[in-house]
């Protein structure tokens, strides 16, 4: 197990900052790169490492942006057209756009600032708001002042793991295996269940 967390730690250990923006870059681009993993592990570089803890939130914050800018412009040029025949390739359904709808209808802009700080949601909602065409500088605010939010909390617990690493490791060394595992089964059960969902709906 140590290893395991020597390999993950020393990829943000060499990269730093850029390893937790691409990484956070890549979850907002639809692909399940969950960030309930990633910044938890940053945080335990910034007690690891002596990296600092707002440049990792800013990196993080950031890098959501740029991802879900991408994605924001995919919907607003592709549009549903695009949705239905390449939505797939992105773990998309027309499940996952009438529920963005639902909450458009119902928050209108701050539909964006709100799923920033809910799991899964979080992941699809730039491509609707891209459709729906959201003010583009309103996007950016509230996918800033969301993800800024997410990151403190996750990254804070992850510093907090770091600190007390000496405390926890024989936890994490007893019991790694079946967390590393748990993880792993849950990210599957997730792209299986996305798939099957898309194979469903033709």
């Amino acid at each position: 197990m140590n290893i395991i967390i020597e390999q993950i730690t020393s990829i943000i250990s060499s990269f730093g900052y850029l390893a937790t923006l691409v990484l956070m870059a890549i979850e907002s681009c639809n692909i399940p790169v969950p960030s309930e993993i990633v910044l938890p592990f940053s945080g335990f570089m910034v007690a690891r490492e002596g990296l600092s803890f707002w440049g990792m939130v800013l990196a993080s914050s950031f890098g959501c942006v740029l991802g879900s800018d991408l994605s924001y412009f995919l919907g607003k040029w592709g549009g549903r057209p695009f949705l239905y025949k390449y939505g797939k390739y992105l773990l998309l359904t027309k499940k996952d756009l009438e529920i963005s709808e639902k909450w458009f209808h119902k928050y209108r802009d701050y539909t964006i600032f709100i799923s920033r700080v809910l799991p899964v949601i979080r992941t699809f909602i730039s491509f609707p708001a891209g459709i729906y065409k959201i003010n583009f500088l309103k996007f950016n605010i509230f996918t800033f002042i969301g993800s800024f939010l997410w990151s403190i909390v996750l990254i804070y617990l992850g510093m907090l793991a770091g600190e007390n690493w000496e405390k926890i490791r024989v936890y994490v060394e007893k019991f790694g295996y079946i967390i590393i595992g748990l993880i792993l089964i849950g990210l599957i059960w997730y792209i299986w269940h996305k798939i099957k969902k898309i194979k469903n709906q033709k």
